[in-house]
């Protein structure tokens, strides 16, 4: 497969992606795939282990409080809904969002490979899935309202748009609310930015948005149940000396509304390299932009009244004067 990917061009690449991944949603879950082939096919006769993480977000604890160091995942997508450029969902509100911090999964690694030395199994690698399944459980709608009540509370310094999200699950829907709320804004910004002779990435960072919400919409429209059987083994084989460092007690009796505000605040200090917490001139900005919402949502739903109340419809309607 590497081969045939080497040798031939992005285009051809692009025509026989659905006919080589089948029945996979996409090709990450793919190249998943045969990444652990590979461990299984050469892996004969070495301690190994497969650990599956499901959404890996910021840090609980280790080793700071929403410690990040990557855009990857939940991260970017939480920013771009912080800002206000992303503000439509592909998700079913009600399913559960399956998301762990990078210590847990962390601290689940180095107890499997602890684990497969102690063991001696060399014939199979052993598979855990480093996911939040009989953890702590969170629906894609309790996250959003706990972040959005976040984000009124401590609101970045620079947002486009008071931030907001809705949930959509039809795909033509979406679409077109993703180009009347989402592209259409960014395309007038964008060229307002043009005119000032500064450069925007707004437009390129909707397209990826939107392609990107395509591909995981097989995800996160629905609930999920990973087996985390053999992680609940793990915590059971912990030595009493290795318990407080290694055990997951810590993340069963998360606060989450806690969690996410460590986790805006580690984003916005290890990665967009912001103070963390407000400044003057961000709640200044954040109270014009306020303001700016509720005279755009009058406008728009008064021209709506407007336009509905002076349709041929609605004058054969209503009895004349």
């Amino acid at each position: 497969m590497i081969d045939v990917v080497e040798n031939i061009d992005d285009s051809t690449i692009d025509i026989l992606t659905p006919k080589i991944i089948g029945t996979f949603p996409n090709t990450y879950v793919y190249s998943k795939s045969l990444a652990e082939k590979v461990v299984k096919d050469l892996g004969v006769n070495l301690p190994t282990v497969i650990v599956r993480p499901s959404m890996v977000f910021t840090s609980l604890s280790d080793p700071f409080p929403g410690w990040a160091d990557s855009w990857g995942g939940p991260v970017a997508i939480s920013v771009g809904v912080a800002k206000g450029i992303i503000r439509n969902c592909n998700a079913d509100r009600n399913a559960v969002m399956d998301i762990i911090p990078v210590d847990t999964v962390t601290k689940i690694i180095c107890s499997a490979a602890h684990e497969k030395a102690l063991c001696g199994d060399r014939m199979e690698p052993s598979v855990y899935n480093a996911c939040s399944y009989s953890l702590k459980k969170l629906t894609w709608g309790s996250y959003t309202e706990i972040c959005l009540k976040i984000l009124e509370e401590n609101p970045l310094d620079d947002i486009l748009w008071i931030p907001g999200i809705t949930f959509i699950k039809n795909d033509l829907l979406f679409w077109l609310m993703s180009i009347l709320f989402q592209v259409l804004p960014s395309a007038v910004l964008h060229g307002i930015l043009k005119l000032k002779g500064t450069k925007s990435p707004l437009l390129y960072f909707q397209r990826k948005g939107y392609i990107g919400a395509l591909g995981v919409k097989y995800f996160n429209g629905q609930s999920w149940e990973f087996k985390n059987k053999n992680v609940q083994e793990l915590r059971k084989n912990l030595l009493p000396a290795d318990r407080k460092e290694f055990d997951l007690d810590d993340f069963e009796s998360v606060n989450f509304k806690q969690y996410f505000s460590d986790a805006y605040k580690g984003i916005r200090l290890y990665l967009m390299k912001q103070p963390a917490c407000t400044t003057p001139d961000g709640w200044t900005h954040f109270r014009r932009m306020y303001w700016l919402n509720i005279i755009v949502n009058g406008a728009v739903a008064g021209l709506f009244l407007w336009t509905v109340l002076h349709s041929r419809l609605a004058q054969n309607l209503l009895p004349s004067a």
